[in-house]
């Protein structure tokens, strides 16, 4: 059984803010981006911010990108793994880095959690090409 997405926040970064042993700051969110037309293709990099529930034992997730309109795979991740021990109520955060996403053109993207080979959740991904 998949656990449950209970938030999913695309950003710059997100961290464990100092001095706390529970709380995360997200720092830059992200939704679109406004690329310059002539850069295409693009080395894109951040990071995916998960806070999972009502998860069972283990998994492993991976972050995937996908290209809309053509549902082409333009970015893989390695696995992550992910324990949710004996209490399903536990809430899991994880944030995963993506170091190198290759955009090849501006347009609509979903950005994917795929945990045991499911996808589960995503969240939308705009990139224009201005100029």
């Amino acid at each position: 059984m998949e656990p449950v997405v209970y938030l999913m926040v695309l950003c710059e970064e997100a961290r464990l803010r100092q001095g706390t042993s529970r709380k995360i700051d997200i720092l830059g969110v992200i939704g679109a981006a406004n690329v310059p037309a002539h850069a295409f293709p693009i080395q894109f990099t951040f990071c995916v911010y998960l806070c999972l529930t009502d998860g069972h034992g283990t998994g492993r997730g991976r972050i995937r990108v996908v290209e809309e309109d053509l549902e082409q795979i333009v970015y893989e991740g390695d696995e992550h793994p992910f324990d949710f021990g004996a209490d399903p109520l536990a809430l899991v955060s994880s944030t995963i880095r993506v170091p190198t996403c290759l955009l090849p053109s501006p347009g609509r993207y979903r950005v994917e959690f795929v945990y045991n080979g499911t996808m589960i959740a995503f969240s939308p991904l705009r990139i224009r090409g201005i100029g």
